[in-house]
């Protein structure tokens, strides 16, 4: 890598999230730790384990940060719910194939089993469909999305029209999100339906924000209390949870980017002062409540 010796370079992040090859994380994390530069690298805990040789784990200028894995934070969720006294949950989810989404899901059910309540959570997952790609291809030339996309095509062009000529096919652009998350809401009624009818069932997760928030609309327009009847709770913490107000796991992403900027900055001087910091350091996230969810009562 040409660019690993440049000054204007202070320090080095590896994200392992999508590598396979063990081999090649080793091979990269050794040939940047030779540049005598900080490294972190960034890995989820229990997706995929990677081990370190001896010579890079007692390298001082190496922090390995592990976030939340999508089973622990399921798990929290699962944990919480179970504490403001739900003992029957449905976990809405836009495909159970994901091995994000599956990881979320199995971490709620494993919380509740934990606690005595095996069968506690139901999961209701789209039927396998089309991806967002092919739907969005679907309507690109269909209303009533042809007049958002062409806006959107069009103020990329006023005031990016180098990112437009990039964009081939159109559907990175920011129209994408909209279209898919109205497919999800349009698909999600009929379960939604469901499990309404469905009395036992006190507590809604959506396995996104989004499709917890589509939950939240359809509660609303078919009379149902909210929290009052049924609780309901998502996952990433969005912009969108904060102004639904629905309860929703945050990921705690400035903690992390602040333990890896942290770092980068200030491992030569503990080198040099001959500290040597824990070389593994887990983040954890939380569950943000808010007014979505409450106590069950029976």
């Amino acid at each position: 890598m040409k660019y690993t010796a440049s000054r204007s370079i202070l320090g080095f992040l590896v994200c392992t999230l999508h590598f396979i090859d063990p081999d090649t994380v080793t091979a990269i994390l050794e040939m940047l730790c030779a540049t005598g530069k900080p490294v972190t690298v960034f890995q989820e805990t229990g997706r995929r384990s990677f081990s370190y040789t001896d010579k890079i784990r007692a390298n001082p200028l190496v922090k390995i940060i592990a976030v939340d894995s999508s089973t622990a934070s399921g798990y929290d969720m699962g944990r919480f719910l179970y504490g403001l006294g739900h003992r029957r949950v449905a976990c809405f989810m836009h495909d159970d194939e994901s091995a994000w989404v599956r990881s979320r899901y199995h971490g709620i059910i494993a919380a509740f089993a934990d606690r005595g309540v095996p069968d506690a959570v139901a999961g209701v997952s789209l039927d396998p469909g089309p991806s967002a790609t092919v739907y969005a291809a679907a309507v690109y030339e269909k209303k009533p999305y042809e007049n958002l996309i062409r806006a959107v095509l069009d103020f990329q062009n006023r005031t990016e029209p180098w990112s437009v000529a990039e964009q081939a096919p159109f559907f990175t652009v920011d129209a994408l999100p909209y279209i898919w998350n109205r497919y999800l809401g349009r698909e999600m009624a009929p379960l939604f339906g469901r499990v309404l009818s469905d009395k036992s069932i006190s507590a809604w997760v959506g396995i996104t924000d989004a499709i917890a928030i589509y939950a939240l609309d359809y509660l609303k327009r078919n009379g149902a209390k909210v929290p009052a009847e049924i609780s309901v709770a998502g996952f990433d913490d969005s912009t969108d949870a904060f102004c639904y107000g629905l309860t929703s796991y945050n990921f705690n992403a400035p903690a992390v980017a602040g333990r890896i900027v942290s770092h980068i900055l200030s491992a030569k001087r503990h080198a040099r002062s001959g500290k040597k910091a824990a070389i593994c350091e887990e983040m954890r996230g939380l569950v943000k409540i808010r007014r979505s969810t409450s106590s069950k009562v029976y």
